[in-house]
């Protein structure tokens, strides 16, 4: 998607930019969560407990009081659907992980519902093989596709929302 400057009634394409990095790209969410996302953050670089030596970039709570993985992709990646899945499944098989870290941040008495847990993935990109299997996957998973300008604009969509 192009972004367009009108300036003295001629269009400028805004040329666009690259985070330096993952942790920058995660950075920038996290502080802006509920602005970007509509989630509550909770969490950073939230380690896995058992033998698994891997952490959730970022671990959050939406309005509805449901858990919400977000996982951030400077580049594609071979491993994503089988890597949020494995998340989904460790999460739930670890509620009160989670909840323990929700009520530590947000409060004792914040609300956790298991009705919806949901993942949200934010990439530059995604492969028409992801788009498809996400939707095969029997959990809540969001695909936002985001663009970042030199101009200090960044572009956010949904491109699976229903």
């Amino acid at each position: 998607m192009s972004l367009f400057k009108i300036k003295d009634n001629k269009i400028i394409r805004e040329e666009t930019e690259q985070f330096n990095n993952e942790s920058e790209l995660q950075h920038l969410f996290e502080s802006n969560l509920e602005e970007l996302l509509q989630v509550k953050f909770v969490d950073t670089e939230f380690p896995l407990i058992d033998d698994y030596n891997d952490r959730l970039d970022t671990i959050a709570l939406d309005f509805e009081g449901n858990p919400v993985i977000i996982e951030y992709k400077f580049d594609k990646s071979k491993v994503m659907i089988s890597q949020i899945s494995f998340y989904m499944n460790w999460l739930v098989n670890h509620k009160a992980d989670f909840e323990n870290a929700a009520k530590r941040k947000l409060g004792v008495n914040t609300n956790i519902s298991w009705d919806s847990p949901k993942m949200i993935l934010v990439a530059q990109d995604y492969n028409n093989y992801d788009k498809y299997a996400v939707d095969k996957i029997n959990y809540d998973i969001c695909l936002y596709k985001y663009i970042y300008y030199k101009s200090g604009e960044l572009y956010l969509e949904n491109i699976n929302a229903q």
